[in-house]
C-alpha cells in the first residue's frame, strides 16, 4: 500500500497574526518546519510571517501560537507542550532560541541557530552551522555552551 500525503495546511499568502481558520485554507508563507505536540497538535514554523501556527487535532483549526519569534526555521515540542524554536533575526527581533507557550514567547538564548531539539531530560540542544558547532543552552544564563565544534574543512 502506498503512503498517502494529506494536506493539513496550505496556500501562498499571509495568515493574519491572530484569529482562527480551517488549516486547509490557511495562508502560510514559507513554512520551514513542523513538530507534533504531546496532545497531537501540529505546530508549523510559518517563517516569513514570523509566527508559530498550531493546528488543533480535534477541530483542524489553525491559530497563531505565542508571540513574534523572528523568522522561525526549526521547531521542537517538549513533553510539557512548550514549543522551542530557532529563529533568524528580523527587524528589532533578535536571532536566537525562543520558548513559546499559549501565553507568549520569550527568548532564552541569543545567537544564530538553525536547528533546535529537546532531550527527554529537558536539555535543549542547538545546531549553529555558521559557527560549525553543536551547543547546549544554559537556561540559567541564557547562553549557548559549545559541546562539539567542527572545522571549515569538514574534519
Amino acid at each position: 500500500m502506498k503512503p498517502t500525503l494529506v494536506a493539513i495546511a496550505a496556500a501562498a499568502a499571509a495568515l493574519p497574526a491572530s484569529g482562527t481558520a480551517p488549516a486547509t485554507s490557511a495562508k502560510l508563507f514559507h513554512p520551514h518546519d513542523i513538530a507534533v505536540g504531546p496532545d497531537g497538535a501540529v505546530y508549523i514554523a510559518d517563517s516569513e510571517n514570523g509566527r508559530i501556527r498550531r493546528v488543533d487535532p480535534a477541530t483542524g483549526a489553525i491559530t497563531s501560537f505565542g508571540g513574534n519569534v523572528g523568522v522561525p526555521v526549526s521547531l521542537e515540542v517538549a513533553r510539557d507542550g512548550t514549543v522551542f524554536s530557532a529563529g533568524v533575526a528580523r527587524g528589532s527581533t533578535p536571532a536566537g532560541v525562543w520558548r513559546t507557550t499559549a501565553e507568549g514567547s520569550t527568548i532564552i538564548a541569543n545567537g544564530q541557530v538553525n536547528s533546535v531539539t529537546v532531550a527527554a531530560d529537558g536539555t535543549i540542544y542547538v545546531c549553529q552551522w555558521p559557527e560549525w558547532r553543536v551547543g547546549r543552552i544554559d537556561t540559567a544564563r541564557g547562553i549557548i555552551r559549545t559541546i562539539l565544534r567542527g572545522a571549515a574543512t569538514g574534519s
